[in-house]
């Protein structure tokens, strides 16, 4: 099928491409495919192999000096563990990319594609703290993401994240929803304007 062939091809790119800018052009590559297979394999009912793919983008996202690459990389670590059921290994793996990221996050330049994954780092951490009952850890994480969200100043799609406000807004309904606060949950969502997203 058309997935294995892409991760093929990502995969021999690595090893093919020569100098730093092959090898930056390759390691991005690479990484948004196996960013695509991780949700696809969740799809297709195999939800425990989609750690895989998760890992192997987080390899090579490692080996490149793109903070944003590294982000999304990293956020789509910890999604695989929270769909998985490990809410607390989410969270660990979205606060030790935070922490990783916050330099290059903090200046002034920092691009938005940056800024894009550093914001969903802060998303997902909230929801798996939501679920881990750490009410206190969710919202500081979701606090973060609507003052990063704000510096983005729009919705984006980098790293297909589809960061902006319009996720945070998401994510705060998502909180209510996972709290059990259902009337708040439907306040938020009569608000929405789901069609702002990207995604």
């Amino acid at each position: 099928s058309l997935l294995p062939r892409l991760i093929r091809e990502a995969e021999m790119a690595l090893r093919v491409y020569r100098g730093q800018v092959g090898q930056d052009r390759a390691r991005h590559l690479a990484v948004m495919v196996h960013l695509l297979a991780r949700p696809f394999v969740k799809w297709v009912g195999q939800a425990p192999l989609a750690l895989l793919p998760a890992e192997r983008a987080m390899t090579i996202a490692e080996e490149s000096a793109d903070p944003g690459l590294i982000g999304a990389a990293a956020w789509n670590l910890a999604q695989a563990q929270s769909t998985l059921g490990h809410p607390e290994v989410s969270v660990q793996v979205a606060e030790a990319a935070i922490a990783h990221l916050a330099g290059a996050a903090a200046r002034d330049d920092a691009p938005a594609g940056l800024l894009s994954a550093f914001g969903a780092l802060h998303l997902i951490g909230s929801i798996g703290a939501v679920r881990g009952d750490d009410q206190r850890g969710a919202l500081i994480l979701l606090r973060g993401a609507a003052e990063i969200a704000a510096r983005v100043g729009e919705d984006r799609n980098y790293y297909r994240l589809a960061f902006g406000p319009t996720n945070v807004a998401q994510h705060r309904i998502a909180h209510e929803v996972e709290r059990g606060h259902s009337m708040l949950a439907l306040s938020g969502a009569a608000r929405l304007v789901a069609d702002r997203s990207p995604s």
